[in-house]
């Protein structure tokens, strides 16, 4: 490996340090046992955040624990279950990866005009100089924003409805029809039953009355001067 190589795993290493802001010293079984969360599910919840498990090399550190300690603390108190920890898991990394690579994206521009103006000798020293100098304020703007965007969602679904059940919008939506439905149903059954009660009284009347009505027509068949 030349020198060149050496500076630049370095420096890679370094930019690592300062996004993380922490030393990776613990192994996959340490992080786990420190942070209170048994092996297998420590792997599950990682996998979930979506990245590959790291067997062991040292690539965790103290948010790390901190990390698991709370995730224990949620589900030892039974504040949340597991599966819907590792549901919050996945859209967490899924959303996260997306943010992460949408913000290097952005930042390419900014790097390669910091190179091409002298500010930086190279892309990845740029880059490092962005982790020390932005990356603390746009964390801040990252939590306040999602702060902003979860408030409003909780007033959405806080006006669908003042009562807890009515909180559940797939239950209301699918009533509706439903309702629907069983009103066309009465309305058959009512039909079809007015008209076999029909029948049936036609079929019961007594034979009085059916000679009765048949002389009157008889009668009113018969000229009136005859």
């Amino acid at each position: 490996m030349s020198p060149s190589d050496v500076d630049r795993a370095e420096l890679r290493d370094t930019l690592a340090q300062l996004i993380l802001r922490h030393d990776l010293t613990l192994t996959s079984s340490e992080v786990t046992d420190q942070g209170g969360v048994e092996h297998a599910r420590g792997l599950r919840l990682w996998r979930a955040l979506g990245f590959p498990e790291t067997g062991d090399a040292l690539a965790y550190g103290e948010p790390d624990v901190k990390a698991l300690a709370a995730v224990a603390v949620a589900l030892d108190g039974q504040m949340l279950d597991e599966s819907t920890v590792l549901r919050m898991t996945r859209g967490l990394g899924a959303t996260m990866a997306r943010l992460a690579d949408w913000q290097v994206s952005a930042l390419v521009d900014q790097i390669e005009h910091d190179v091409e103006s002298g500010k930086s000798p190279t892309r990845l020293e740029a880059a490092a100089e962005l982790a020390r100098s932005a990356a603390p304020g746009f964390e801040h703007l990252m939590v306040y924003a999602w702060r902003r965007h979860l408030a409003a969602a909780a007033a959405r679904v806080e006006a669908l409805g003042a009562a807890d059940a009515e909180l559940l919008s797939t239950t209301m939506t699918v009533g509706l029809p439903i309702c629907r439905a069983s009103r066309r149903c009465r309305t058959a059954s009512t039909t079809a039953a007015s008209a076999r009660w029909s029948r049936t009284s036609r079929r019961a009347a007594p034979t009085s009355s059916r000679r009765t009505a048949g002389a009157s027509s008889r009668r009113s068949a018969t000229p009136c001067c005859s």
